[in-house]
């Protein structure tokens, strides 16, 4: 059956109450845990995205694989054997946005996007049995405090011509580009440019 991809007000209260009933762990270095489902692996997470890295029998190919995921569920297991992990994801990822690879010949990593970004999951799945501690977790990408002035500078452009952009307002290179066109309009009567859009 589809599942919808908006999260249900009653399930996120009982998902709450789930956290405060569990003992809380500290995040690991990379904000996440060192078990999902019971099944020992190493999990992080941005506010975005959700990793996993699985440990293989050496010389495991993709063939050697399943790997399932859905907005809601989440399987990975050898083929012809149980699933080593196997349950109904903490909260909603987006779908169809998940991807994998075996890395070093024995390292499976997985990339889940959150449906709902900006937050932090105490868990990978709800049968887990234990939570992080997210009041804890710490946001990997760079704060503009720890770039240096030039690369400072750059992005503070970037963040200002993006935001012009988004308010519909020209930035000088818009202005230079539109200048650019009518001196060669000007210069070119005898072509039509009612179709000509400026990018």
């Amino acid at each position: 059956k589809p599942l919808p991809e908006e999260e249900d007000p009653d399930r996120a209260a009982e998902a709450d109450e789930d956290d405060d009933a569990r003992a809380k762990l500290n995040p690991n270095d990379i904000n996440g845990g060192a078990a999902v489902g019971g099944f020992p692996c190493r999990w992080g997470q941005s506010t975005e995205e959700l990793e996993l890295f699985v440990d293989l029998p050496k010389g495991t190919g993709s063939k050697d694989l399943t790997v399932h995921s859905t907005p809601y569920e989440l399987q990975i297991g050898l083929k012809g054997e149980s699933l080593m992990i196997n349950g109904t994801l903490y909260q909603p990822v987006k779908s169809g946005d998940t991807f994998w690879s075996i890395e070093d010949g024995h390292m499976l990593h997985i990339t889940l996007s959150k449906l709902h970004g900006q937050e932090w999951w105490s868990r990978v799945l709800k049968e887990d049995p234990h939570n992080i501690n997210t009041r804890k977790c710490v946001p990997t990408e760079s704060r503009m405090g720890d770039l240096d002035d030039s690369m400072k500078m750059e992005v503070e452009k970037v963040m200002w011509k993006q935001k012009m952009k988004e308010k519909g307002i020209p930035t000088d290179e818009d202005l230079q580009k539109r200048k650019a066109m009518e001196a060669f309009m000007a210069q070119h009567p005898e072509m039509d440019f009612s179709k000509a859009q400026i990018n």
